[in-house]
């Protein structure tokens, strides 16, 4: 088994070096509180030999009956189209802003496109990153 840093090449960020073809869509934007602010967005990336490689490691290669391999065939070059948000949060104190969660539903697009919930679930077992589109570093 190969072992990897987690490290995008040249400054690139996580999501641009995992994904082929990154797009994010400002939808709209909602005010949650006093000093937090709700973009949604919708996010368009390609599913690369990258993606594979980094993040769903554990489909590299044959499994048992091909299952793996035709995942993976399955995966390669799908663009997802996410829908997700990115949440602001102000800090008056500092004036600027102190903390910013993102999450991007990316379970919906792969149901779509495996058609059922084991293959889905066997997708994210072992991935290095969560149905929200959460890289784990």
């Amino acid at each position: 088994m190969d072992v990897f840093a987690l490290h995008p090449p040249n400054g690139r960020s996580m999501s641009s070096w995992c994904f082929d073809d990154v797009r994010v869509d400002l939808d709209r934007l909602e005010k949650d509180s006093a000093n937090s602010l709700r973009a949604i967005t919708t996010t368009r990336a390609t599913i690369s030999h990258d993606t594979l490689r980094v993040l769903f490691p554990h489909l590299n290669g044959h499994g048992k009956n091909g299952k793996q391999s035709l995942l993976e065939c399955k995966l390669l070059r799908y663009r997802l189209i996410m829908r997700g948000s990115v949440r602001f949060e102000w800090d008056d104190r500092a004036d600027r802003v102190s903390s910013m969660d993102t999450q991007s539903d990316m379970l919906t697009p792969l149901l779509r496109l495996l058609g059922n919930l084991e293959d889905v679930n066997r997708v994210f077992q072992g991935a290095l990153v969560t149905t929200d589109c959460r890289i784990l570093v």
